[in-house]
């Protein structure tokens, strides 16, 4: 029975990746596994020559907002009323010639 765990999914525009989307099975939340996701993402682009990672996240996923900062993105801005639920969104960026 295999089960996956956890997965990173984005796209490369020219030297930018787009974080779309990240996700851990709720089972195994907090096992630093998103954290573990975030840095082989961050060591793939960087080969790759990208300057920055940009991504979004809700403003009520505090444990994602801790760990994104952790990682050394920074809050650029927000989207109001982004998600369906009316959630705004917090925008981050990681500037890799700087933090990468």
């Amino acid at each position: 029975e295999e089960l996956v765990v956890g997965y990173i999914f984005g796209w490369i525009i020219y030297d930018e990746f787009h974080l779309n989307n990240i996700a851990v099975h709720p089972k195994y939340l907090r096992r630093s596994i998103g954290k573990q996701l975030l840095l082989h993402i961050i060591s793939r682009v960087s080969i790759r020559e990208i300057k920055v990672i940009l991504l979004e996240v809700s403003a009520n996923n505090i444990s994602a907002h801790k760990c994104y900062q952790s990682l050394g993105f920074t809050k650029r801005g927000v989207r109001k009323d982004y998600y369906s639920k009316g959630d705004d969104a917090i925008l981050y960026n990681l500037d890799l010639t700087k933090n990468g």
